[in-house]
Formats: structure tokens, sequence, C-alpha cells
């Protein structure tokens, strides 16, 4: 089903399984739906600002796989270096 491109939802109903062990057997046969990233580990003063800028401004989806920041209009020039930042460390571009 997974294969057809069935949701987790509509495998779980169909089966009468439960969304962890549905999601375990899925996770076991076809890998991870969504990559892990790879930080760079020699820049830990980037590191260190990520992290701290996440603890102040910071904020985790609630579906686990997004982190947001928040900023207001007058720090703009701080943005552009911080999301050059984010893009050197995570190597992800990040959406402003």
């Amino acid at each position: 089903m997974r294969k057809s491109g069935k949701s987790l939802g509509y495998i779980c109903r169909n089966l009468g399984l439960s969304k962890t062990t549905a999601y375990h057997h899925i996770r076991k046969h076809f890998g991870r739906s969504i990559k892990l990233i790879e930080i760079d580990t020699k820049s830990i003063e980037g590191i260190g600002e990520i992290l701290g800028a996440f603890a102040s401004d910071g904020s985790a989806v609630k579906n686990g796989y997004q982190i947001r920041f928040y900023y207001g209009e007058n720090e703009k020039e701080y943005v552009k270096s911080f999301a050059s930042l984010l893009q050197a460390t995570v190597g992800k571009k990040p959406r402003i």
C-alpha cells in the first residue's frame, strides 16, 4: 500500500494497526522519509550561535521536522547573516 502512495493513517485503518507499529514496519522496509542533516562540527562558534538563537528567539514546530526563528523588522541584517550561518553549518538554505 505504501508503494502506491497510501498515507500512514489509511494503512493503519485498513490493517487495524497502531500508527507506531505501521510506521516501524514502513521505516524498516522503505527507510526514512526525512533525511537527517549533517552539521559541520568544525564551526563550534556557529553551532553555539545557532543554539543561542534557538534558545532566545526560536521554537520547534509540533511535527518535529522544522524549527523557526522570530525576528523583528529592525533585524534584517542579522537575519541575512544568520541565514548564511545556518546554510554553512547545517547545509540547508532557510526560508526567510
